[in-house]
């Protein structure tokens, strides 16, 4: 199914570039200013908001503001499109909940990066109420560095950013990061209070562990590290009082692929990085579910931005 995309703006002709734009990967709504935008929004789900800054009677501004004291439409993320933009309209979209700014201009001079902000931006949005109160993280902090980072930053500074978003969020004690391209493994990240010996991509991959996850393409969840049960590094772990682990691996699919797809991905996709996460305190189930659905989405981004490596 189809993220829907509500358009909001008193220009015709913005409308018509949209659609051209957007309709052969979203369902759109139209509204030509913003209380048609808000009638809209009673009758029908939506994924994202674009609107422009500059409309008769509730400006964009105005209506982003209304939109935020919303305790249920304030979850909807929101880009502010303007043919004239300033430092100062920027910041104060910002402020009031904007997820990003994006210029009028874009749509005629750069369909590719349009789409990818648009797509970027649905997909750090990491607002699940079925999770979201339960787990002490911020899933909004989280969305803005990826939403950042997705535009301007390459895949080095975007993973380790929000990867290190992750390490505090989550108080993790011991995180890496790995490339793992066909046999070819190397690591990118080592982080945290608690540090293992030198390391080698060799002795990863004899893990039992790493190589019942490369076959199954399963993350797992491990509250009791044994070098008969489950995890990597379990003799680290148990020196270090690290129990609980969490590996979770990244494919390669794109924003594109993965949004046509149901937010699923295909059996036969590729992995091409792995994650390892350890702490001194067990993971709930919560957060396990968490940390999948936060990376499952993040993935997609970091592999566009790896392939332009």
């Amino acid at each position: 199914m189809n993220e829907t995309i509500l358009i909001i703006d008193d220009d015709e002709s913005m409308h018509l570039i949209l659609k051209n734009i957007l309709d052969d990967e979203f369902s759109l709504l139209q509204a030509r200013d913003a209380q048609e935008g808000i009638d809209i929004l009673s009758e029908k789900q939506v994924d994202l908001i674009l609107s422009d800054i500059h409309m008769p009677g509730l400006s964009g501004l105005e209506f982003l503001e209304s939109l935020m004291k919303d305790a249920e439409k304030k979850r909807i993320p929101i880009l502010i499109m303007t043919s004239m933009p300033t430092p100062e309209k920027e910041q104060k979209a910002l402020d009031l909940g904007a997820a990003d700014f994006i210029r009028k201009d874009l749509f005629n001079t750069d369909r590719d990066e349009v789409l990818d902000r648009i797509r970027a931006k649905i997909l750090s949005n990491f607002d699940y109420p079925e999770l979201t109160g339960k787990v002490d993280i911020d899933t909004k902090k989280l969305g803005k560095i990826l939403m950042a980072e997705s535009v301007s930053g390459d895949f080095f500074t975007c993973s380790r950013k929000f990867c290190m978003e992750i390490l505090n969020g989550f108080d993790l004690k011991y995180l890496s990061q790995w490339s793992v391209i066909g046999e070819n493994v190397n690591q990118l990240l080592s982080a945290g209070e608690k540090q293992q010996r030198k390391y080698s991509a060799q002795e990863l991959v004899e893990e039992p562990a790493f190589k019942n996850l490369m076959g199954t393409k399963e993350p797992y969840l491990c509250n009791h590290i044994s070098e008969e049960k489950c995890g990597i590094l379990a003799e680290f772990s148990e020196q270090e009082g690290l129990p609980a682990e969490i590996a979770i691996p990244l494919f390669a699919l794109g924003e594109k692929e993965y949004l046509r797809n149901n937010h699923q991905i295909p059996e036969d996709t590729d992995i091409f990085g792995l994650l390892i996460f350890k702490r001194d305190k067990l993971f709930t189930t919560k957060e396990y579910e968490m940390m999948k659905k936060l990376f499952a989405r993040a993935g997609t981004i970091f592999w566009r931005l790896y392939q332009e490596i």
